[in-house]
């Protein structure tokens, strides 16, 4: 019986996304920079979930998270497992992402909810 993640039309996944880890590496002065690698090209389903806007210094800032669907079994090297700290690249736009989910835990869908930078 073919469940609810089994049956998403993987020709829906239509953005190419970049899947791109942090790192910390030394910048030979004594401190640290942050760096980010990319780890994999895969395609994905990018939908907004939500958006939100508060007040802070220096003016209105607004969130919006997303939700971002790939196949579950990427190709990361060591990095078997997406986490929070990865993000995603999609058209010049970063996705940090919240929370990662086995969709339907069938190893099929990797679920990701993310908030656009």
């Amino acid at each position: 019986m073919k469940t609810k993640s089994r049956r998403l039309n993987i020709g829906s996944m239509k953005q190419r996304v970049e899947v791109q880890s942090y790192s910390v590496v030394a910048d030979g002065l004594g401190g640290n920079t942050r760096t980010w690698s990319t780890l994999s090209s895969v395609w994905a389903n990018i939908t907004p979930i939500n958006g939100s806007e508060s007040l802070e210094v220096g003016g209105l800032k607004s969130k919006t998270k997303f939700k971002i669907l790939t196949r579950y079994k990427l190709n990361l090297g060591s990095d078997s497992f997406i986490n929070p700290l990865m993000r995603i690249v999609y058209d010049g736009k970063n996705y940090n992402i919240q929370y990662a989910v086995n969709k339907g835990e069938e190893g099929a869908i990797t679920e990701m909810v993310a908030i656009a930078e």
